[in-house]
């Protein structure tokens, strides 16, 4: 990632939360968020009269293929998600959208029948900064001095334990409590 980008998904996500009235504490509701910056979430199950087949594939056997997307709806911005994902998943999902928007990140384009090309700088960007909105460095740093068990700090943050227990390892909160004592 480009140098001083960790800085600034942190003042990113300390502006956010203070935006909606959050501590670095609280969980962090994607919906709320979405709707702050005046961007529609639409579940993916609410396409299944225009494309029933797609979504039954990607609600069933093909689950795994898709999970959210940030897009335009003539000069609107639009995400797109799972929700026959777990809710965690859901929330993790929609966070990294937002975070392209943020971020103002290009869009990407696939002409019809091709493969989307993804720029990796992009992505990476975006999944720092959509865990560090659902987890900030305080969030880490509190459950690590109280002993909380990652699950434990999952579930009061509204996220799964992967993404917990890997904010928790970036963050380097374990070594900063220990050092501390």
């Amino acid at each position: 990632m480009r140098r001083g980008f960790k800085t600034e998904a942190r003042q990113i996500g300390e502006q956010i939360r203070d935006e909606l009235g959050l501590n670095q504490l609280q969980a962090l509701d994607p919906w709320r968020l979405a709707d702050h910056l005046d961007i529609p979430v639409l579940p993916l199950t609410h396409l299944a009269d225009d494309a029933p087949d797609c979504v039954a594939a990607l609600t069933g056997p093909e689950q795994g293929a898709f999970s959210a997307l940030v897009g335009f709806v003539d000069r609107k911005r639009i995400i797109v998600h799972n929700d026959a994902h777990a809710l965690t998943r859901q929330r993790a999902d929609i966070c990294h959208e937002i975070a392209h928007v943020l971020l103002i990140h290009d869009p990407q384009l696939a002409a019809p029948g091709e493969r989307l090309e993804y720029d990796q700088d992009q992505e990476d960007e975006a999944g720092w900064l959509g865990a560090v909105l659902l987890v900030p460095d305080p969030a880490c740093l509190h459950a690590c001095r109280n002993g909380d068990l990652v699950p434990t700090a999952a579930r009061r943050m509204g996220v799964s334990v992967a993404l917990m227990q890997w904010r928790i390892n970036k963050s380097g909160a374990r070594a900063r409590v220990a050092r501390a004592r």
